[in-house]
């Protein structure tokens, strides 16, 4: 790939997380009173839908790992955790899943829909012998 598409990539990337930042701290401000559950609720519904995850083929580690962390301070933001403590251990103690868990269950999601389709389309494509010669099918076979 060129060196102008990755860094497209980068500045998307910012702007991505950037975006992130700003929403949690506008969700921060105006419902700083209500109860845990609803901060919960607040944010499964607004960071946990990573849009196409599965789809993602990081230029780099540091792409993943940069989303990673903003993932991680737009729920230090929401539910004010400060300091040292484990965010992993925060993640687990509110039962909401992190970044990775997140990431993992849209692949599988991915995967599960293009081997097994209901769609007669997408069988016959699923059935072609270029298929199995895929990246999608080599990574995840």
């Amino acid at each position: 790939m060129s060196s102008s598409f990755k860094h497209y990539d980068f500045n998307e990337i910012d702007k991505r997380c950037h975006s992130m930042r700003v929403r949690a701290n506008m969700l921060a401000s105006r419902f700083s009173k209500v109860s845990e559950d609803v901060k919960k609720l607040l944010f499964k519904t607004y960071f946990s839908s990573i849009y196409c995850s599965s789809l993602w083929i990081p230029q780099t580690q540091k792409c993943l790992q940069k989303i990673r962390v903003t993932f991680n301070d737009c729920f230090r933001i929401i539910f004010k955790v400060k300091g040292p403590h484990s965010i992993s251990n925060e993640f687990v103690r509110r039962g909401i899943c992190n970044f990775e868990a997140i990431r993992r269950i849209c692949c599988f999601s991915l995967i599960k829909r293009v081997l097994f389709p209901k769609n007669e389309i997408v069988l016959d494509i699923v059935n072609c012998t270029t298929f199995y010669r895929t990246a999608l099918y080599i990574r995840n076979g």
